[in-house]
């Protein structure tokens, strides 16, 4: 079963997360563009030549590459709030919304891929309570809203560690209830049981001393032996 936050606070932000274009795309770019505008001189096809085909080449990066991871990268979003961390993410003809309670992340880093710096949230809402992995890919300044999430995890207190602290009081609690009634029945047990005993024996001498009475009194024929027998039995009853 899952515990969350029950926050009563009204949400608030807290920190908002911004995206960009990579800046490896932009680098490729004029890498691209340098390779091209080389090599067309070294063709000897002239500077003006070299520059309009490092031009198209700029130019059809621009509209197949940087277009799209600009609208990538403008469509999403995150917020941090006081309760929960929720956003957009954008693909290019497609978009997902993300709602996470911040109870439900149980650890944050910072991954890469080709270069391009991520955020990594392992989280534990949903899927049956197994942890996954939520990436946030074009995080502009990652290792800061890495940190600065960081901080805000740390400082809300969370309803499951106060849960399992009133958990770990009352078990406390009850084992030391538990030893003091264990050293009051061993107080109290014994001499519960040695006067018990001598209460029993005594009752057996009792018995003894009144069979060999009525005994004497059937011998010496003051009593008759159907009499003796029913005392006897009212006796030993």
């Amino acid at each position: 079963m899952e515990y969350y936050r029950k926050n009563n606070d009204v949400e608030k932000n807290m920190l908002f997360v911004y995206c960009k274009v990579p800046t490896i795309i932009i680098i490729i770019a004029i890498i691209f563009c340098l390779i091209t505008f080389v090599t067309v001189i070294s063709l000897g096809e002239g500077f003006l030549i070299a520059l309009i085909a490092s031009s198209f080449i700029f130019l059809s990066y621009f509209l197949f590459f940087y277009i799209p991871f600009l609208i990538i990268t403008k469509g999403t979003y995150v917020v941090v709030t006081n309760k929960a961390i929720k956003g957009q993410i954008k693909k290019l003809f497609q978009k997902s919304s993300f709602t996470y309670k911040l109870d439900a992340i149980t650890n944050i880093r910072i991954g890469s891929s080709f270069g391009v710096k991520q955020l990594v949230l392992e989280i534990t809402q949903g899927n049956g309570g197994l942890p996954r992995e939520f990436v946030i890919s074009y995080i502009k300044d990652a290792d800061y809203v890495h940190y600065k999430l960081a901080s805000i995890l740390k400082s809300i207190k969370n309803d499951k560690d106060v849960i399992a602290k009133i958990q770990a009081d009352k078990i406390k609690v009850e084992a030391k209830k538990a030893e003091a009634f264990e050293k009051i029945a061993e107080k109290f047990s014994t001499p519960k049981a040695v006067v018990k005993e001598k209460s029993v024996q005594k009752r057996n001498i009792d018995y003894i001393d009144e069979l060999k009475k009525l005994k004497e009194l059937l011998d010496s024929g003051i009593i008759t032996k159907d009499e003796f027998e029913l005392k006897k039995k009212k006796i030993l009853e």
